[in-house]
């Protein structure tokens, strides 16, 4: 399948897409709902993003997990539907019973649960008040000004940052937070943080995609819309 093609050009050459709608049951008895527009037993090899999620499948494995296809064969926006149905109706939200973070479907102006907003809080109070993260943050500093290897590093790094025409225009999107697509789903994003919140990937591979640095993040491709 060619990646260069907008989302209307690839209908038009393979036909329209039909999502599928799945859930991941845990030896805990926890579930993961989720819909992907690529063959589901694709999805479920790549990896996942939302640190719940990639915590649980790192201590049970891959291999201990089973799925359940809840629907197919639909169009994106029952995909959306769908989705947003079943993680209500398994309360998938609640750390009690599952892993999803969001509410489900288009995800526009969803919030992420509770938990995963104060985990996020208590990750930006302890860098910033816990002496022993502030004496990494000092270590890493010294390291990189310190060490000749290193900041010939940093110096060679902001060179092509600023001399490379194309490498500066990437910076700029990247700053500018444009949005991105992605291409097996056909998904668009606002940004790489909105398509980590939906699709547990991180926004930093998917940037690094974007920006032509990595092949995949999370086993799609992706692209600057």
């Amino acid at each position: 399948m060619r990646h260069d093609l907008t989302i209307a050009e690839m209908e038009a050459l393979y036909g329209p897409r039909h999502y599928t709608v799945y859930m991941m049951m845990f030896p805990n008895s926890k579930v993961y709902i989720g819909y992907t527009g690529t063959e589901p037993q694709r999805r479920w090899r790549s990896g996942y993003g939302g640190t719940d999620i990639h915590n649980a499948i790192k201590e049970f494995g891959k291999e201990n997990i089973s799925h359940f296809i809840l629907a197919d064969n639909l169009t994106r926006e029952e995909a959306h539907a769908q989705e947003a149905y079943w993680v209500e109706f398994y309360d998938a939200r609640n750390f009690e019973n599952g892993y999803n973070c969001l509410t489900g479907g288009a995800h526009k102006g969803c919030r992420s649960n509770e938990r995963a907003i104060q985990r996020n809080r208590e990750a930006k109070i302890r860098q910033y008040s816990d002496p022993a993260e502030r004496e990494k943050a000092r270590q890493r500093a010294i390291k990189q000004f310190s060490d000749p290897a290193q900041r010939e590093k940093a110096r060679q790094s902001a060179i092509k940052r600023y001399s490379d025409p194309a490498q500066r225009e990437k910076n700029r999107m990247a700053q500018v937070h444009y949005p991105v697509i992605c291409i097996e789903t056909g998904e668009r994003f606002e940004s790489c943080h909105v398509a980590e919140n939906v699709m547990n990937i991180n926004h930093g591979n998917i940037t690094h995609v974007c920006r032509g640095n990595r092949h995949t993040a999370g086993g799609y491709h992706w692209k600057y819309a």
